[in-house]
C-alpha cells in the first residue's frame, strides 16, 4: 500500500527505481558465473591430502588430485574451482613448462 502512494507522489522516481531493480537482477546473474582459477605452483602431499604452494606463497588444499600423484614435488599448472578460502576443486593439472 505504501508503494502505491509512493508511485502516485513520485511517478518518475518510481520508474527509475523499477529499472534499477531490473538492472540489479541482470547484474546479479552475471556475477554468479563461476570461473575456474588457473594457478602455478608446486604440488605437495601430506597425511591429509594434496596441497598447492602457489607462486605467490598462498597454500591451497586440493580436492581431486589423486590422479596427479606423479606430479608431487614438481612445478605444476592447475585449473580448479575455488570452493573455500583455502580449498580448490581440481579440474586438471599438468607440469609447468
Amino acid at each position: 500500500m505504501i508503494w502505491h502512494d509512493y508511485e502516485s507522489l513520485f511517478p518518475a522516481l518510481s520508474c527509475i527505481v523499477r529499472k534499477g531493480a531490473s538492472l540489479h537482477q541482470q547484474d546479479r546473474s552475471v556475477t554468479m558465473t563461476v570461473v575456474p582459477l588457473r594457478l602455478r605452483g608446486v604440488l605437495h602431499t601430506n597425511e591429509r591430502g594434496f596441497l598447492l604452494e602457489a607462486e605467490d606463497g598462498h597454500v591451497w588444499r586440493i580436492e581431486g588430485a589423486e590422479a596427479y600423484a606423479a606430479l608431487v614435488d614438481q612445478a605444476v599448472i592447475v585449473e580448479a574451482y575455488k570452493r573455500g578460502v583455502n580449498l580448490l576443486e581440481l579440474l586438471w593439472a599438468g607440469p609447468a613448462s
